[in-house]
């Protein structure tokens, strides 16, 4: 700032945020319709894409290299790297909301992976990103009162879905992503 003292502003990357805020929200609209309406694979499928979409172009979320036994296997900016940008946070998505069968599984895993995001990303100084996590995480906790055998109230796909998405994107937004796949792996 133009004081010379660090603000909010200088912490958060706006681009990411809003396309974070604006593919959630379709996320969990498209949830809420598969929740309401039992509403047909292709068509979440398509929900799903259309969210990821959102979050890769308008929050300029992008894989563009990993790591693979040593070796770095490098996209730039090309099609190959907005594909497996796709399919991480479908499957991040994805994985959460596959263990959603089991009362409180979901959202003990998703608490969990929130706080070990949370964790990794104060750890490297990204706050906006550890303050996302943190809520989560405490949402998750105060829901799981109520998401525990016998459960009186569920995440359906608009929560789970939601929790991968969030956790997918701020793992590829921080390069958290072999820390969030081992973690996202595990309930699998």
């Amino acid at each position: 700032s133009a004081s010379g003292q660090t603000s909010w502003a200088d912490y958060v990357d706006t681009r990411f945020f809003y396309g974070l805020v604006a593919a959630t929200l379709l996320i969990v609209a498209v949830g809420l319709v598969d929740d309401l309406t039992s509403m047909r694979g292709h068509f979440k499928l398509v929900g799903q894409l259309l969210g990821v979409c959102v979050l890769i172009f308008y929050g300029n979320l992008e894989i563009t290299k990993f790591k693979l036994m040593g070796a770095t296997f490098e996209f730039g900016g090309s099609w190959v790297a907005i594909g497996c940008t796709m399919f991480w946070l479908l499957g991040a998505s994805n994985a959460i909301n596959l263990i959603d069968g089991i009362d409180g599984l979901a959202s003990s895993v998703g608490f969990v992976l929130c706080l070990a995001v949370a964790a990794l990303t104060a750890y490297l100084g990204n706050y906006p990103a550890t303050l996302i996590m943190l809520a989560m995480a405490g949402a998750l906790f105060g829901f799981l009162k109520y998401n525990f055998a016998p459960a009186s109230i569920f995440l359906g796909d608009a929560g789970s879905m939601f929790i991968g998405l969030v956790v997918g994107a701020v793992a590829i937004h921080q390069n958290l992503k072999s820390a969030a796949t081992l973690a996202l792996a595990v309930p699998v």
